[in-house]
């Protein structure tokens, strides 16, 4: 019977091995089998001297001598170990039957040879040399020989034994492996090689050398854990000693660890969490972090290696208890708590306004970082209250937005983490852009023309209309035109300029009307914009004239109107005659008739597939030539695809009378038909349960529904195994210890692709546990009842140990000796707060290493502040103001102390309350209209923050008159009622007198009334005024003359035309002034009349001084044409006129200082300044502005920054170049509506 042991070792080995049949083993990791052969033996019960045998008889001189060798299995043989020899008779090369004695140690065995062989195994010889003689006796044809060649060789036993420790530790320290009393089989201490291999969380592995019976070594670096260390005992080829190995159990613990955490005050109520981590040598180490504030999941599994900074910023006003936990696989765990005040925060607001014209939505968006509640919008002294959403944002949208200016103040309420805010805004909406047409229809001497004007809808006010030099009003609310009578024939040019109102900008439009004695014919001819050959020609003619028209194409008299033309060039002419109204007319045009575009139509074209029909058609004359190709072969009608590929088809057509040439190309790509994929396969290899070292296992392997081989290698030794329905099966008899690796290899088939899977089978060694060191109990005691700044005593007691114990209190480390198996850490004047005492033992020789952690919680009394009281604030503001008035605004906050804020159409001013709460600002010459005040007060020791809103009106009382008094033939008097701007007013009630007699009349729509006068009375006209008009009167006393108003004429001191620069209104600009003279037609100059300039759809309403000269500044920004038209209305002395002048109104040049520059490579920060300029322009001041906030930009080297300018002109770069060289750089200001462009090449140098 034969049968194979296997020894698996997973080893590193120094030096080579021997074992019998092995050879040799490299320094290297590998899997060493070892396999010995069990032989057929003798069983030899009793020695014999003889055993004969029968053969043919011979005579002695016919015998013959046979060949006899004799040879051992092996040089030596261990002690213990079966010696074996071989014996071999023949006769040349034939071998003999018989028996032959062998003798060893006095002792004779019989050997029966077969076939000429024999073989003799001794057991149990000590160990010596043991000579052996081998007898064949002879037999009738063969004569006796004796063979004393050969000799046993029993060694002595080398076999090592040894003592094996590995000591349990804590990660972080070494395992230490203690070998002791390695001896031989004579008790004599010994040197060998061995290996080691660690089974547990970790597979280091390595050689060893232990000499003369000891070695002291560590592991290092392992993870936590259980371990077996296997430890091997060997030598090379020809050594000493036989392998030898030993399994050790051991245990690397948790280590202790000392957390430490600090808040740091960073910013105002801006707080950061520093955490550290460290072994007790405060080296750093690794773990995860879990925090906890006030009872909620704040950090979950964060990474920290020594260090972790977290921000503590969106904790509420309050006291926080932060409990912080650490975790690691290789460390014990720990946790403190802390605890943490959190103040309101001060906060700002950033308040902008989006916006863009009148009539469109502005959008007021405010932002207060990180806060939520409620925020106050306050526009013109109308409040809204807005919620803000979870970013800090709200947003308000004022709604088809009229012109205007707009303060806009927003105020944040406050929440529990941040306090009371407020920012203030600003922003004016232009009025929009008028647009005006004038129309005007030729006429012949005699007829009325009426002009028309066409304003923006919604437009009102007045248009006037200068029809060479002759002006004429029209009010857009009674009518949009007016009717003149022209005398003469000629060319008249129409200005019409509307002066705008109070949501339009002024326009003005040209137009001409030409007036004869005959109307002109006005032929007008429409013809399609794109004729084409073969197509229907449809002409459109129409004209004033009654005349009868003749149309010619191609100097031919056309008939009718609709026609078909082939291609080329055509002219038309269509001719009306002269006659009693109207003058005779040509009209001429050249036109071109082109050929069509062809129309050819390739398919299929998407998704071509083999098997489909390519056809083209095209559509064009019958006669044309088409020209098809499929990948430039030329072919005839349809293309059938048989092949995969890619295909360009073209297809050409010839130009005929009416189409042109056409083309047509299209490529595609037919693909070849999908092959199905191969499936994946996967293998399972399954393995029994509860496996013990002997047993005969089998291992069943499937690949499902795969077919064919499959290739399973059982620790390295590979067998092929045919697939039944998938399934394979391998056998294991007398399964030993250790791993065993299974591999099973499937190389597919046609259906299925390759796999492989690996799987392990564990037979565990039983291991004798090792006695283990007592558990240990760290007791921390502290005292009761500690108060701030007591000194304490901490005990700390572990019972029975000795040696020193680490204590670290707050992070500071000590180490106090045990004494009676106590210590005790001396602290003073203790702070309030939470201290964290950590005690740490390393063990002793019956003592496992512990440690132990408390918390000393010591509470400081906290007097609460008293309770803040509400605030009011109380608004103050006189009654009836009106336009021009000095107001005071006063504020009353009872008790209050400090400053508040107030703001008054978006201009702010602080002010000091006095010992009253009390205070006031002064509002000068006030303004007609609705005015807004907000005020607000940030609140003292006392008294929470608060605002209030409140606004007033000034009433804007139009002054009035009577104008267009006209005293007629029968004494009746006619007159207009008007504001100032021109305007009438209706349904007024008017009284009057004539000498004593008193009587009321009321006006009409257009403010005109009539009443009856009497010669040599004295006439009184007066109007009472309302709430929106001041009161007026006049007097009128008949005589025999009628009275008649003085003409009055506008002298433009500055000439109709006046050059300036654009103001920068914003850094405080103010422009240059327009003057206008006021006179009669005797050249008197006119006082303290009232001049209307109307510019840029803004009327402006000025008073002549006494040298009868009206000033207007132009504060105008935006370059660009402008028209102003001063306007003076009359009086019942004077009557009206009116004047035009141009403004324009040009940019501002702009230089840049920027000189050459040098910078080292290595300096951080690498600062470039440059400064804009300008000039003086039409500043009144003779000063020059330039505003701040303006943005230059500078390119260098593919990059571009950007910077704003300071009051000074300055903007500053902060160049990032690193690269040494030269490098050419331009600076750019791209100008705007006030200021012109500007650039500069600089060079920048980089050392």
């Amino acid at each position: 019977m034969r049968s194979k042991i296997f020894l698996l070792i997973s080893i590193v080995l120094l030096a080579t091995i021997s074992l019998g049949v092995v050879s040799a083993i490299e320094n290297s990791t590998s899997d060493l089998s070892l396999e010995f052969e069990e032989i057929d033996e003798i069983q030899v019960d009793e020695p014999i001297k003889n055993s004969p045998e029968n053969s043919s008889p011979l005579s002695d001189e016919e015998k013959i001598t046979p060949n006899l060798t004799v040879k051992p299995t092996a040089e030596s043989y261990k002690y213990g170990a079966d010696a074996t020899i071989t014996v071999r008779l023949s006769e040349g090369e034939n071998g003999i039957d018989g028996e032959v004695q062998a003798t060893i140690d006095n002792t004779t065995y019989p050997i029966a040879i077969t076939n000429g062989d024999g073989r003799l195994t001794i057991p149990n010889l000590e160990t010596g040399s043991y000579p052996v003689t081998v007898k064949f006796n002879g037999t009738d044809r063969y004569e006796s020989v004796t063979n004393t060649d050969a000799t046993i060789v029993i060694e002595k036993s080398r076999k090592v034994t040894a003592n094996v420790v590995v000591e349990n530790t804590t990660y972080g320290n070494p395992a230490i492996l203690k070998i002791t009393n390695l001896s031989d089989v004579d008790g004599n201490l010994v040197s060998a090689y061995g290996g080691f291999q660690l089974v547990g969380p970790a597979h280091p592995y390595g050689s060893i050398y232990v000499r003369k019976g000891s070695l002291t070594t560590q592991f290092n670096n392992l993870p936590v854990g259980n371990y077996t260390a296997w430890i091997v005992f060997g030598n090379s080829i020809g050594g000493t000693y036989e392998f030898e190995s030993y399994a050790v159990d051991f245990v690397v613990n948790k280590a202790p660890m000392i957390l430490t955490s600090e808040i740091l005050d960073e910013a105002y109520n801006t707080k950061t969490l520093k955490i550290k981590v460290a072994d007790l040598k405060n080296k750093k180490i690794s773990g995860k972090i879990n925090i906890t504030i006030d009872d909620e999941t704040f950090l979950l599994d964060e990474n920290i290696t020594g260090e972790l900074n977290i921000a503590l910023n969106s904790l509420k006003k309050g006291t926080h208890s932060i409990d912080i936990a650490f975790d690691d696989a290789n460390y014990e765990k720990a946790s403190q708590i802390k605890e943490i005040t959190i103040e309101r925060e001060i906060t700002s607001v950033n308040l902008t306004a989006k916006y863009s014209s009148a009539g469109e939505n502005a959008v007021i968006n405010i932002n207060v970082f990180n806060a939520t509640g409620k925020v106050s919008v306050i526009i013109n002294g109308r409040e809204e209250i807005l919620n803000l959403d979870k970013n800090g944002n709200a947003k308000y949208v004022i709604r088809n937005i009229t012109p205007g200016d707009y303060f806009v103040t927003a105020i944040y309420h406050g929440n529990d983490n941040y306090g009371f805010a407020s920012a203030q805004t600003s922003f004016s909406i232009d009025k929009l852009n008028s647009s005006i047409t004038v129309n005007a229809t030729d006429s012949k001497i005699g007829e009325n023309v009426t002009v028309s004007v066409n304003v923006s809808e919604g437009a009102t006010g007045i248009v006037i209309v200068d029809i060479n030099g002759s002006k004429y009003a029209i009010n857009l609310t009674d009518s949009n035109s007016t009717t003149v009578e022209f005398e003469s024939a000629g060319t008249y040019d129409i200005t019409a300029t509307y002066l705008g109102d109070d949501g339009y900008k002024q326009s003005s439009s040209s137009a001409t009307v030409v007036v004869s004695d005959k109307l002109p014919a006005n032929i007008s001819v429409t013809l399609p914009e794109r004729i084409e050959s073969g197509n229907e020609l449809n002409i459109n003619v129409s004209a004033d004239t009654d005349a009868e028209l003749t149309v010619y194409i191609n100097d031919e008299i056309v008939t009718g109107k609709n026609m078909t033309l082939t291609s080329g060039i055509y002219n038309i002419s269509i001719v009306a005659p002269e006659n009693e109204n109207y003058k005779s007319e040509t009209f001429f045009k050249v036109f071109e008739v082109t050929k069509k575009d062809p129309s050819i139509n390739i398919t299929p074209i998407d998704n071509v597939k083999i098997g489909d029909v390519i056809s083209v058609n095209v559509e064009s004359d019958s006669d044309c030539e088409i020209t098809v190709k499929i990948n430039d072969e030329e072919v005839a009608g349809d293309y059938e695809i048989k092949t995969s590929g890619v295909y360009t088809v073209t297809a050409e057509s010839g130009e005929t009378d009416n189409y042109k040439k056409g083309f047509e190309t299209y490529t595609f790509t037919v693909e070849e038909e999908a092959v199905e994929p191969k499936k994946d396969s996967f293998i399972i290899i399954e393995i029994p349960d509860n496996i013990k070292a002997g047993d005969s296992v089998s291992v069943n392997v499937s690949v499902m529904n795969a077919t064919g081989n499959i290739t399973i290698i059982l620790d390295g030794v590979e067998t092929i195994k045919t697939l039944e329905n998938g399934l394979a099966n391998i056998n294991i008899e007398n399964i030993t210890e250790g791993n065993h690796t299974i591999t099973a290899i499937y190389y597919g088939d046609e259906i299925y692709n390759p796999t492989h899977n690996t799987a392990n089978i564990e037979i565990a060694e039983e291991i004798i546990p090792q006695p283990e060191k007592q558990n240990t109990t760290i007791t921390i005691t502290t005292p009761d009842e500690i108060k701030t700044g007591d000194a304490i005593n901490i005990n700390i007691s572990i019972a029975n140990a000795t040696g020193n114990v680490t204590i670290i209190f707050d992070g500071d480390e000590s180490s106090l000796a045990l004494e009676n198996s106590s210590a005790k850490l001396h602290v003073e004047n203790i702070t309030a707060g939470k201290h964290t005492v950590t005690a740490i033992y390393y063990g002793d020789e019956t003592h496992n290493a512990a440690h132990n952690t408390t918390n000393i919680n010591i509470t400081e009394e906290i007097t609460p502040e008293p309770e803040k009281q509400n605030t009011t604030i109380t608004i103050t503001v006189p009654e009836n103001i009106k336009a021009g008035d000095n107001l005071d605004i006063n504020i009353n906050i009872p008790n209050a102390t400090g400053n508040a804020a107030i703001i008054v159409d978006g201009e702010k001013q602080n002010v000091t309350l006095d010992e009253n709460g009390t205070a006031s600002v002064a509002v000068g010459n006030a303004l007609a209209g609705n005015h807004g005040i907000v005020v607000i007060y940030e609140g003292d020791e006392n008294h929470t923050p608060a605002y209030s809103v409140s606004k007033f009106t000034v009433a804007d009382y139009i002054a009035t008159e009577f104008a267009n008094i006209t005293i007629m033939e029968d004494m009746n008097i006619t007159a207009t009622l008007m504001d100032t701007n021109g305007n009438p007013i209706s349904n007024a009630a008017v009284d009057y007198s004539v000498g004593n007699v008193s009587n009321a009349t009321f006006t009409g729509p257009d403010g005109s009334f009539t009443i009856a006068g009497a010669k040599g009375e004295l006439i009184a006209i007066s109007y009472a005024g309302n709430g929106t008009y001041l009161a007026t009167n006049t007097s009128i006393k008949l005589d025999n003359v009628s009275p008649e108003r003085l003409a009055t004429q506008f002298n433009v001191t500055n000439g109709y035309r006046l050059d300036v620069y654009a103001v920068d209104y914003k850094a405080g600009e103010r422009g240059a002034m327009f003057d206008v003279l006021l006179t009669d037609s005797n050249s008197n100059p006119l006082a303290n009349q009232s001049v209307l300039f109307a510019i840029n759809g803004w009327v402006h309403n000025k008073t002549t001084d006494s040298n009868g000269v009206a000033h207007l500044q132009i504060n105008l920004q935006d370059a660009n044409y402008y028209t102003c038209a001063p306007c003076y209305l009359g009086n019942t002395t004077y009557g009206a006129t009116f004047a035009s002048a141009m403004l324009d109104v040009v940019k501002k040049p702009i230089t840049i200082s920027a000189a050459a520059k040098s910078y080292k490579a290595t300096a951080k920060t690498k600062k470039y300044t440059v400064t804009l300029k300008t000039i003086k322009g039409s500043s009144a001041d003779g000063k020059t502005y330039l505003g701040a906030g303006k943005k230059v930009t500078l390119k260098i080297n593919g990059k571009t920054y950007t910077s704003k300018i300071n009051a000074k002109g300055q903007a500053t770069f902060s160049i990032k170049l690193t690269k040494k060289g030269k490098f050419q750089g331009v600076v750019n200001f791209a100008g705007d509506k006030t200021y012109e462009s500007a650039s500069k090449k600089v060079t920048i140098t980089i050392k």
